[in-house]
């Protein structure tokens, strides 16, 4: 494997990322006069341990960070995952199954106060086990919210853009997409919340990889900080090496935290 190539491909996933991350921090900071932005976050974490006959020890965390101003709606998400399973075949005793980190940043700039954006997108992940070193995607497109009421609300993003990775065999590439998604958020009760997340990041090139993600969620609120969330995730890549799954699922019990 090509080490230099391989630092290369990082240096230049993170430049075009810091440059998304300061067009979408523009806005905030633009206005030093301007009262302080309408802003929300959940934290998020779950833990497990099993011992016995099967001896495993797992932790989820997740970030989302949501940001309503004037003329930008900005929206910043980092998700990880751990598990490490207890062994006799190695030196340590433990061995490593589970091992992921994703983030990503949208800003959707408003045109009309009928909820139509331009957005920009720009994602990273690593995942130990996916058979790619690292994959991330940059995209503009079109953003629209088609349900916003007290209750509910849908936006839909899509819009083209630019796919990276580096296999864990193999060189790294880069190729066109058009990424497509789209988010539903239904209030059941006061105290109940339903979500649903779709993304696609399709490859232009048949043979390259495509990327599809789904995260369904029902959330229980213990207090008006504090709730319980489980949800049922799936990640799916069109291209894998041989003798790795395409498709990845994960059901979670987690607690989280809301704090503005």
């Amino acid at each position: 494997m090509n080490r230099g190539r391989k630092r290369h491909g990082h240096r230049r996933l993170w430049k075009c990322a810091g440059c998304l991350l300061g067009c979408i921090s523009m806005p905030v900071w633009a206005d030093d006069n301007a009262s302080e932005p309408p802003w929300s976050a959940d934290a998020e974490l779950g833990l497990m341990q099993t011992t016995g006959n099967t001896s495993t020890s797992s932790v989820k965390a997740k970030l989302d960070v949501s940001q309503e101003l004037p003329q930008w709606r900005n929206e910043y998400t980092f998700d990880g995952l751990y598990t490490r399973d207890k062994t006799d075949d190695s030196d340590t005793g433990y061995s490593t199954s589970a091992q992921r980190w994703f983030a990503s940043a949208q800003g959707n700039y408003k045109l009309d106060e009928k909820n139509k954006a331009v957005f920009i997108y720009g994602s990273y992940e690593q995942d130990r086990f996916s058979g790619y070193q690292y994959q991330g995607s940059v995209a503009l497109g079109y953003a629209n919210r088609l349900l916003a009421s007290q209750q509910q609300t849908l936006d839909v993003n899509i819009g083209p853009g630019v796919a990276f990775n580096q296999e864990e065999q193999g060189d790294s590439a880069r190729y066109g997409i058009l990424r497509l998604s789209a988010s539903y958020k239904y209030k059941v009760s006061p105290t109940t919340r339903f979500s649903q997340t779709l993304s696609s990041d399709l490859a232009l090139d048949a043979a390259q990889n495509s990327r599809f993600k789904s995260e369904t969620a029902l959330r229980v609120n213990i207090n008006s900080t504090l709730a319980l969330k489980t949800s049922f995730a799936v990640s799916h890549n069109t291209q894998v090496d041989e003798g790795v799954d395409k498709t990845d699922t994960q059901t979670a019990v987690t607690l989280v935290y809301t704090f503005k």
